[in-house]
């Protein structure tokens, strides 16, 4: 059953197929984001590798400084395969949403307002 003015899209429901193929793209992410940790410490990036993890569980933007560094040393690192599968794993997680996205839950959102 799709949204009504009585239900907004935010509440829609989502088939089970968009739940496993966004739990997917999320363990690829976070396999991309290991390799790409295993890298820093490897190469001797400690600060960095430990300021990527603790930020990560700080404020969530471990995943941004890992994928941008890894950008920046995708060749040096020999890990240029993993960018573009990372990249890719981004677009489609993007286009997913944009066409199902996930919903939040009532009760998670009754709990914030």
């Amino acid at each position: 059953m799709g949204p009504s003015l009585a239900q907004p899209a935010l509440f829609a429901e989502t088939s089970p197929a968009a739940y496993g193929l966004n739990g997917l793209l999320g363990l690829g992410t976070i396999i991309c984001f290991i390799i790409v940790l295993i890298e820093m410490f490897g190469r001797g990036h400690l600060f960095l590798g430990i300021a990527t993890i603790v930020l990560g569980f700080c404020c969530g933007i471990g995943g941004l400084i890992a994928f941008i560094v890894g950008w920046m040393n995708a060749d040096r690192w020999n890990i240029r395969t993993v960018m573009l599968f990372w990249t890719a794993i981004i677009i489609v997680h993007v286009i997913l949403y944009l066409f199902m996205p996930i919903p939040i839950p009532r009760e998670t959102f009754d709990r914030v307002l």
